[in-house]
């Protein structure tokens, strides 16, 4: 199926996003560069107001050699300041609101699955503090590989026992994938607040089984006790979609005395907030006077916080 071939506006509850060809077609072209380096194309959406959030991620992920994402530029001030950088940005207009943004996260997904890409989405706060793709490449027979979520939605949770959480989540190219999106995507338009809320209803719907069997223990969020795990939880659906949870151990959505892979903490929809939280939890990567270095691809060691942590290391 071709870009031209699926309809670029999505309308939930009377809000229309819209993803233009051109944007569409930059992000295949992106994708495609990735592929022919055998490299799984990870999206990033930002908007100015979270630059330093997203500086923190590229610090991060640069430590292993995975500092060059696709990033969905929300408005024109960041991508102005990605391009100029070297990074690899695309503008996606954005006209504001939360749904508008998570309908344009689908449709951009949505977009590469179509086309035969894989792809893999995480959050800017979802900090990577250890390379994760060697756990995710060794997962090649699921269909979707997701992290853990919390207790969002209560009635998914109620059914399935877990949810999985979008903030870092992998899509494998094919039927399966491709019918999920769009599913997660139909059940958007009927008004749940956020994509979270709509893949976990769509799992649900689709019958999604998870085995839960020999739990590490709990974590208890919004007065609800939720089962966590040390081993990536298998699961499937009616349809065949096969599906990994990887471990809270080490993909921690809530804090853990452990080494984490990937932190993706508890954080409010607010820059400042997010920073804050990444400071506390030990995930703050980027120095603090970094308005005053360049910003570009290819000096990210630059705005390390700490000696070393730039340093690029082999997977």
């Amino acid at each position: 199926m071709t870009t031209q071939q699926r309809p670029m506006d999505t309308v939930t509850g009377g809000v229309q996003a819209h993803l233009p060809p051109d944007a569409a077609t930059a992000v295949l072209q992106a994708a495609d560069a990735r592929a022919w380096r055998g490299v799984l194309p990870t999206l990033l959406f930002c908007d100015s107001g979270s630059l330093e959030v997203l500086l923190n991620w590229l610090v991060a992920a640069d430590r292993h050699g995975h500092a060059d994402p696709i990033i969905c530029a929300l408005d024109d001030t960041l991508h102005d300041r990605l391009d100029g950088g070297g990074f690899t940005s695309v503008r996606v207009p954005w006209a504001g609101g939360l749904v508008t943004r998570w309908l344009l996260r689908l449709k951009v997904m949505q977009v590469l699955l179509d086309h035969g890409y894989h792809v893999l989405h995480t959050d800017p706060n979802a900090v990577w503090i250890n390379d994760p793709l060697p756990e995710i490449d060794a997962l090649d027979d699921c269909d979707l590989v997701a992290s853990q979520g919390t207790a969002r939605p209560p009635d998914a949770l109620a059914t399935m026992g877990v949810v999985v959480c979008c903030g870092f989540l992998v899509l494998r190219a094919g039927a399966a994938s491709c019918e999920l999106i769009g599913d997660v995507i139909a059940e958007l338009r009927q008004g749940p607040p956020d994509d979270q809320v709509a893949f976990n209803r769509v799992l649900v719907a689709r019958g999604m089984m998870w085995d839960l069997s020999h739990p590490y223990g709990t974590m208890t969020v919004h007065g609800r006790r939720v089962p966590i795990f040390d081993r990536t939880v298998r699961g499937s659906d009616h349809s065949g979609l096969r599906a990994a949870l990887l471990a809270q151990t080490r993909y921690q959505r809530v804090r853990m005395d452990r080494p984490a892979v990937v932190a993706n903490h508890l954080a409010p929809w607010d820059a400042g907030a997010t920073r804050e939280q990444l400071a506390a939890s030990g995930c703050l990567y980027l120095r603090p006077d970094w308005r005053d270095v360049d910003i570009s691809r290819t000096g990210l060691r630059r705005l390390a916080a700490v000696p070393g942590a730039g340093t690029m290391r082999p997977y």
